[in-house]
């Protein structure tokens, strides 16, 4: 991968991380009432819920780009973490994060091939 593309992900992951960051250091929509009148407090637990599951999200996007920096960092960007061959520019455009590219992350996922680093996917 060329220098100037590995810039351009580069531009938008930190884009990306400051955005999370900033969003996770001032969260917004978790409180709770002082006493809360019963038929709301199955709402808010709800309602508490769905914001906890979405810091859990954000957080983990903001380690999968901190990743995909450090990767850059290290020369590898770009290069699938399971058998070493190209993660993909298409892929790359959807995910700059992705660290796997789509046919061991299909495998991963499936369970269906066993994979593991520095190896091609191999039948489980």
């Amino acid at each position: 991968m060329t220098e100037a593309r590995i810039a351009k992900f580069r531009k938008v992951l930190i884009a990306r991380e400051r955005e999370l960051q900033q969003r996770l250091e001032h969260p917004e929509g978790i409180s709770v009432q002082q006493q809360p009148e019963q038929q709301d407090v199955g709402r808010q637990r709800l309602d508490i819920d769905v914001s906890i599951g979405s810091l859990v999200v954000e957080w983990e996007l903001l380690r999968n780009i901190r990743e995909a920096l450090h990767r850059m960092e290290c020369g590898i960007y770009g290069i699938c973490g399971v058998c070493d061959g190209p993660v993909g520019i298409r892929r790359l455009n959807a995910l700059p994060w992705a660290p796997f590219c789509v046919k061991c992350q299909s495998a991963m996922e499936s369970g269906d091939i066993l994979c593991l680093p520095g190896s091609q996917p191999a039948a489980a």
